[in-house]
C-alpha cells in the first residue's frame, strides 16, 4: 500500500494532531496543500479503502454532522512496511520520505512481525546501500520541523521519538531559524480583528503543541497588539 501525495497530505495532518479529524478540520488545518477543497471526501473515501484510517466517530458542526477519523497506524510504521516492501528493488524515494533512523527501522519492522534477525539484516542492508543514514536523518527531520513552522522544542521531541542517537542533534540543530514570521503568520489567520481570551487561547495552545515557547508566543501576541497579562506566564 502506497498513498499519493495528497493522501500523504491528509495523513500528515492526522498524524500530527493525534486525534479525531473531522472533514471540515482537514480543511481548517491543511495549510499548504495541493489538493482542492471540494475533493476532501474523495481523498478520505481512498484512505479508508486503503485501510490506513478508520471512521472514529461522529461530530456535530453548526446546523450538520460529520465523521471523525483516526489513522489505524502511526508515520513511521507506514514507512517501514513501504521500506520493508522494497527490500529487494529498493526505492530511494520512499526510504528518504521515512525518515526513519536505524533503530528506529528496526524495531518498526518486527512490530510489523518480520523475524528479528532478518530485520536486522534488512537494515544493515540499506545501510551498506546509504539508504538509512542517522546523520542524514536527523538533518532531514530538523529540516522538515523547519518547514513546518515548528518551534526548537519540537524538532528536538521529533528526533527523539525517530531514536537519533543524540550524537547528531547538536549538528542537526545548530543552526535553528527563528519562527517569530511563523508565529505572526499563524497568529494573524487563527484571531479576529478583536480576540476573545477563548480564541486567543486556542491559538496559543496550537502554537505550543508546536513547540514554540510562552515567550516567544507572547512577543507575537503583543506585535499585534492582543493582550496576554491575563492568561499567558513564563
Amino acid at each position: 500500500m502506497e498513498l499519493t501525495k495528497s493522501e500523504m497530505e491528509i495523513m500528515d495532518v492526522l498524524w500530527e494532531d493525534g486525534g479525531e479529524l473531522s472533514r471540515a478540520d482537514f480543511l481548517e488545518r491543511s495549510e499548504e496543500k495541493s489538493w482542492k477543497d471540494s475533493s476532501v471526501h474523495i481523498l478520505l473515501n481512498g484512505l479508508l479503502r486503503k485501510g490506513i484510517i478508520r471512521e472514529a466517530g461522529i461530530v456535530k458542526r453548526t446546523k450538520t454532522y460529520g465523521r471523525t477519523f483516526l489513522p489505524t497506524m502511526t508515520r513511521e510504521e507506514y514507512f517501514a512496511a513501504v521500506v520493508f516492501s522494497y527490500r529487494h528493488k529498493p526505492d530511494p524515494v520512499a526510504l528518504v520520505k521515512a525518515l526513519v533512523s536505524r533503530k528506529d527501522l528496526e524495531q518498526r519492522l518486527v512490530r510489523k512481525g518480520e523475524d528479528p534477525v532478518q530485520a536486522k539484516e534488512a537494515v544493515a542492508w540499506m545501510e551498506d546501500l546509504h539508504l538509512v543514514d542517522d546523520r542524514n536523518t536527523a538533518e532531514q527531520v530538523v529540516h522538515s520541523c523547519i518547514s513546518k513552522g515548528y518551534g526548537l522544542a519540537r524538532a528536538k521531541q521529533a528526533l527523539f521519538e525517530k531514536r537519533i542517537p543524540k550524537e547528531y542533534w547538536g549538528e542537526a540543530l545548530a543552526e535553528y531559524p527563528d519562527q517569530m514570521e511563523y508565529i505572526l503568520r499563524f497568529l494573524r489567520k487563527s484571531l479576529d480583528a478583536e480576540p476573545d481570551d477563548r480564541q486567543v487561547k486556542k491559538a496559543v495552545d496550537a502554537l505550543l503543541r508546536r513547540g514554540h515557547s510562552y515567550g516567544r508566543i507572547r512577543e507575537g501576541l503583543q506585535l499585534i497588539s492582543v493582550e496576554t497579562d491575563d492568561f499567558l506566564e513564563d
